[in-house]
This record gives structure tokens, C-alpha cells and sequence, in this order.
């Protein structure tokens, strides 16, 4: 009885990987805009009609790198493990009745 103990590598999903370069370039952008709107809202004082709007856009982009820089670190982990052959685990995005969700097995 002979047993074929060899595994087959998988080709890497270069999906993920396009989706984390995507989101970091969007991350990279988001706070490179929060820095350009921190620094309006330094420059003008607090009674100008503009400085809320110049703080909320702030806010905003370091809320949006966040974000951003989470999806790119899941696009990474997901490249990493899609290529992995002979484990049981799994990253992909499913349709949920909010939208895509992020499902991971072991």
C-alpha cells in the first residue's frame, strides 16, 4: 500500500494581495489628508467659521486610516495563509445580510 505524501503547492490568491496594497495606498492617503486639514485648523483660530469644519475633516482622515490600515493588515494575513497547502485553514469574504463579512477557519 503506498501513500503519495507530497503536497501540491497552491498558487497564492494574488487577489488578497491587490487588496491590501489597495487599502494601504488608501490608509497612506487618508492621514497624509488629516495631517493637510490639522494643519489648516492650526492656522486658523477657533471663533473662524472654517476651523470645525478643518477639525472634523481631521478627524475624519485619521478615523479613515485607521480603518484602512486594519483592512490592509487582513488583506496581508489573508495573502499569506491562501497559499498554505495541506492546512485546513481559510480567509474569505461572504455575502451577510449587512454586506461582505470576513470569515477565517481553521
Amino acid at each position: 500500500m503506498d501513500a503519495d505524501l507530497t503536497f501540491k503547492r497552491r498558487e497564492r490568491s494574488t487577489i488578497w494581495l491587490g487588496l491590501g496594497i489597495a487599502a494601504a495606498v488608501l490608509a497612506l492617503s487618508s492621514e497624509i489628508t488629516a495631517l493637510v486639514f490639522t494643519s489648516k485648523a492650526n492656522d486658523t483660530l477657533k471663533s473662524d467659521p472654517d476651523f470645525e469644519t478643518y477639525k472634523g475633516a481631521a478627524i475624519a482622515g485619521h478615523v479613515g486610516m485607521g480603518v484602512f490600515a486594519a483592512g490592509a493588515i487582513a488583506s496581508f494575513v489573508a495573502y499569506y495563509f491562501s497559499g498554505k497547502s495541506g492546512s485546513s485553514s481559510s480567509a474569505r469574504l461572504v455575502p451577510s445580510p449587512g454586506g461582505l463579512a470576513f470569515t477565517w477557519q481553521f
